[in-house]
């Protein structure tokens, strides 16, 4: 099943709302940001209080309903629908401007996770870093042999493979710096998880 791994989007408003130059964690994984007029949020809905997101969450709305809860706990308006959408002339006579009277999504990642049994993750990843994708786009495989990766760069597609279990256990120390007893097991529970399964995860 595959589940939405980051979203990126904001909202135009009219009314002068409380400016936020950058609020978020690396435990939440949400950048919150507010000139005055624009709400914008950055980041992986499906990491929200919590340390790993092995499993995460598969609805667009689902995610929007956890950014709105946050924005409203900021003094922020929720994000909304929009209605009308249409395109205008920049002053430079150049630029196209999005015009809409609702939010606007600008980004989305989504992944899976794929089981190949405890063991031969790293034999996987170095079959797939043997196949090109796309049009002919040549694999990488890192020198850790934990992550083979494509379109490297690319502003419109990036497609990575890498061991979940070793992604866990290095971003440990930063995702568990705040967590309490039981959210450290919890985590722990999720990496030995990864391990007896064979999860590489795929984004």
């Amino acid at each position: 099943m595959w589940f939405i791994d980051k979203l990126n989007m904001y909202q135009d408003h009219e009314n002068e709302l409380p400016t936020i130059g950058s609020e978020g964690s690396f435990s939440s994984s949400l950048r919150i940001r507010c000139n005055g007029t624009r709400v914008c949020i950055e980041g992986n809905p499906s990491r929200w209080n919590r340390a790993e997101n092995l499993f995460g969450f598969n609805s667009i709305e689902y995610c929007i309903s956890i950014y709105n809860h946050i924005l409203i706990t900021l003094g922020l308006p929720p994000f909304t629908k929009a209605t009308i959408a249409e395109y205008r002339q920049g002053e430079d006579g150049k630029k196209v401007e999005l015009i809409t009277n609702g939010s606007v999504l600008t980004h989305i990642d989504v992944t899976r996770n794929l089981s190949v049994r405890a063991g031969c993750e790293v034999s996987y990843l170095r079959g797939l870093s043997t196949l090109t994708i796309g049009k002919s786009q040549k694999p990488y495989l890192y020198a850790n042999n934990m992550t083979v990766d494509w379109y490297k760069g690319s502003t419109v597609r990036y497609t990575k493979a890498y061991v979940k279990s070793h992604d866990l256990n290095d971003h440990k120390k930063k995702r568990l710096k705040e967590a309490t007893e039981i959210e450290k097991a919890q985590y722990e529970s999720v990496i030995k998880f990864c391990d007896v399964v064979g999860f590489p995860w795929r984004k």
